[in-house]
């Protein structure tokens, strides 16, 4: 068997190089053509993920509600209708007086500067004026004091401390404005606030009083 074996690489001398240079071809095929064979058998074996859709953003609405009280539910004292509060308020709000420090605020209550339409005033001086006896207790600066508080929170038992004495009408003195004052101090739930009542329109007996200021303490 070595004797044929030998005798064909003798006989046939060419087929060594040929091998040899068969073998080279080879190994450079595969070297380049390699890399490429691998990445199209890795390419159809394994699916590329499809990259997930990105969700549209959500449009966000901001929706206002307004919330209207039921009845028997309190109106909430603001800033803005606190001149025309309305009794029984749970909410608190305080209007600063022109050159002075802030005005607390207590809860349930008007505090500070009480403004009022000047319509309003003319059409309750006409109406005092005529006799109507719905707005007689007008021209009483007391009695103003006494009716009208609960328009501004003071929905409970109301102690006038000052003027000691309330009939006659206590005499008024003048304001840094020019209109007639009356400073009246109460005690509501334990605690004292000055009041004062001005005329703001007609002067005098027949003039009507209104409460321009409700301070917390006693001034």
């Amino acid at each position: 068997m070595s004797t044929n074996q030998q005798s064909f690489w003798v006989r046939n001398r060419w087929a060594l190089p040929l091998l040899l240079v068969l073998i080279v071809a080879v190994v450079i095929l595969a070297v380049i053509f390699g890399p490429k064979l691998r990445s199209a058998a890795s390419a159809t074996s394994t699916p590329t993920p499809m990259p997930s859709p990105t969700p549209a953003p959500t449009s966000v609405v901001t929706v206002a509600v307004t919330a209207t009280p039921g009845p028997g539910t309190p109106t909430v004292v603001t800033t803005s209708n606190c001149p025309v509060g309305t009794p029984g308020t749970t909410g608190g709000a305080s209007t600063p007086l022109p050159q002075a420090t802030p005005v607390p605020t207590v809860v349930g209550l008007c505090l500070g500067m009480i403004t009022r339409q000047q319509s309003k005033v003319q059409q309750t001086q006409s109406a005092a004026s005529s006799g109507n006896p719905a707005y007689a207790y007008y021209l009483d600066p007391i009695a103003v004091v006494q009716h009208n508080l609960p328009n501004y929170g003071f929905t409970g038992p109301v102690k006038i401390v000052s003027p000691v004495q309330v009939t006659p009408s206590p005499t008024p003195y003048t304001g840094a404005d020019g209109r007639p004052l009356v400073q009246v101090v109460v005690q509501y739930r334990g605690r004292p606030y000055t009041i004062q009542v001005a005329q703001p329109a007609t002067r005098g007996p027949k003039g009507i009083w209104v409460i321009v200021t409700i301070l917390p303490g006693r001034s």
